[in-house]
């Protein structure tokens, strides 16, 4: 059995942690292929090494202390350094820590092809890596936060680099593959899964009215457009309609958010509670009739990829109001498994939404489509499509070298 070393800074952390785990799910599914390793930064809450179901996990120190180790959790690397730019003392120290974890790691053990998940700092640390034992070839993965927002002459030409050296890059959305064709290369587009049989809900949603519910699941940070969603839900549209909207999740911009809420007098129809683990989203789902992701582009260009939300609340049957950003579009068509508006146009979105919860017929039309839609997601799937893309760079041909990939 071949063995894949997947790199990452973004993993939960603990059984209940709302961390993204579109990673360690991709990993599950592989192990059914691949001896599969993760590696990811260390966290005061998280275990060094652990090993869950048949993949293992190594978590690598960065610094002196570990309640210092706090670049990657909560939330993502560069978000952070954004609203915390005392944080940047850190980034060489994960580097270095990262460059010394994957020496260890690629010395002591044979993997036949290492995938990093992010250009920076994985995909960087393996492209310049200096190993004391031949690389197997690297495959970097792209999910937006990167592509997106890093820019500048020497950061294009960073980028440029990590891409040569690569066997190959992959990125969750069109947008993002034009992206990368602007800076000369190819790549092929993989987006992350769902695990559709989880998600599924069979109890029917009574769309009686006054218990109608809008769902928001998502890190509290400008690109996710929550602000929008929230002017949407003062608009007599929806206020005439009696609905209700709950937040779910955490973020730098919660505080304004809810004073936001409380100016546009629908605090009491909006309510925010909280992170939530994912082990119990099945059930929040399960409470809403619509799921509304109102991205926008952030001032900054970062913009989401192609959300794991959306394809959640579509498994479980919840048709999807959203916007025409990132990778979005490439799952929604609109009318036909969700709805698709302008970003930042909280009208329109308002419209949307008011449509699905007063159109019954429509309602479950979308809902039906968004199910079959969500299947061609799933997770077995989503592996196959990367054991594809793996298996032709094992055992690679003599000659072989990542800078002639």
């Amino acid at each position: 059995m071949k063995s894949i070393l997947l790199t990452t800074s973004t993993l939960p952390r603990f059984q209940g942690d709302p961390e993204p785990r579109f990673v360690l799910d991709l990993a599950f599914a592989l192990s059914r292929y691949y001896r599969v390793t993760i590696l990811a930064p260390s966290d005061a809450l998280a275990a060094l090494s652990e090993k869950i179901g048949e993949v293992e996990i190594v978590r690598y120190r960065y610094a002196p202390l570990r309640r210092w180790e706090t670049l990657a959790y909560p939330g993502a690397i560069l978000p952070r350094l954004k609203k915390k730019p005392w944080l940047w003392p850190l980034v060489p120290l994960l580097c270095v820590g990262l460059h010394v974890a994957l020496s260890k790691l690629l010395k002591s053990r044979q993997f036949d092809l290492v995938h990093c998940h992010w250009f920076v700092p994985q995909g960087a640390v393996q492209a310049w890596g200096f190993f004391h034992t031949r690389a197997p070839p690297f495959i970097v993965t792209s999910h937006g936060g990167d592509l997106n927002t890093l820019k500048g002459r020497f950061i294009k030409r960073a980028l440029q680099y990590i891409m040569g050296r690569a066997a190959a890059v992959t990125v969750v959305s069109r947008q993002l593959q034009k992206r990368v064709a602007k800076a000369g290369y190819n790549s092929r587009v993989i987006p992350m899964g769902v695990d559709a049989r989880r998600f599924c809900v069979t109890t029917p949603v009574s769309l009686a009215p006054g218990d109608k519910t809008i769902l928001f699941v998502g890190r509290l940070a400008e690109k996710k457009g929550v602000n929008i969603l929230i002017e949407a839900m003062a608009r007599p549209e929806l206020r005439h309609l009696g609905c209700r909207l709950l937040v779910v999740g955490d973020g730098p911009d919660k505080g304004d958010l809810m004073n936001l809420a409380d100016s546009l007098s629908v605090a009491s129809s909006v309510n925010f509670l909280g992170a939530i683990g994912h082990e119990d989203l099945p059930e929040v789902y399960s409470k809403a009739h619509i799921f509304c992701a109102p991205s926008i582009v952030a001032k900054d260009g970062d913009m989401d990829g192609l959300p794991t939300v959306i394809l959640e609340a579509s498994a479980a049957g919840k048709p999807c109001v959203s916007t025409r950003v990132g990778g979005i579009s490439d799952f929604i068509e609109n009318d036909v498994n969700g709805c698709l508006v302008e970003p930042g146009d909280s009208g329109a979105l308002a419209h949307s939404l008011a449509r699905l919860l007063d159109d019954d017929e429509f309602y479950h039309q979308l809902s039906s489509e968004a199910r079959k839609r969500a299947a061609q997601y799933d997770w077995p799937i989503i592996a196959r499509r990367f054991s594809a893309l793996y298996e032709q760079y094992f055992n690679p041909p003599p000659g072989f070298s990542q800078d002639s990939s």
